[in-house]
């Protein structure tokens, strides 16, 4: 993997995760979020994880009914805790900058989480707004 900065799609395996979700769909990303929540210790392609939570976080993919959002919260965590990416950041001396990245992310994953979801039919229409007004 080649790394040119702290973002989430700043190195070369967050770009083969956009053609991997191009030709796999939704649950390439959900097998990736689950696989990096799930391990022990976040090894191959952990980069990818930061792409697809920033994708969720972006609101680019659909984040169904939150749970995906949660998954990937778990996952970003545990790539900052323990990766070869964490590794790589340290060796390159962006250790501070990267894990401060990831924190945005998971707070902005957090924000949408908590976000009340609209239901159809429980948005006030403009007319009614009206009239409890007058």
């Amino acid at each position: 993997m080649h790394l040119w900065g702290v973002g989430a799609f700043d190195n070369s395996a967050a770009i083969e995760l956009l053609a991997e979700l191009d030709e796999g769909g939704i649950e390439a990303l959900d097998a990736r979020l689950r696989t990096a929540r799930d391990d022990e210790r976040v090894e191959e392609d952990d980069a990818c994880v930061l792409a697809a939570a920033e994708l969720l976080a972006r609101e680019e993919v659909d984040a169904g009914d939150g749970t995906r959002l949660l998954v990937a919260s778990d996952a970003v965590g545990r790539v900052v805790r323990a990766s070869a990416l964490r590794e790589a950041m340290r060796e390159a001396g962006l250790l501070d900058a990267w894990a401060a990245s990831a924190g945005d992310l998971i707070r902005r994953l957090s924000l949408l989480r908590d976000r009340p979801r609209e239901t159809p039919g429980t948005r006030p229409r403009p007319d009614q707004h009206e009239r409890r007004s007058q």
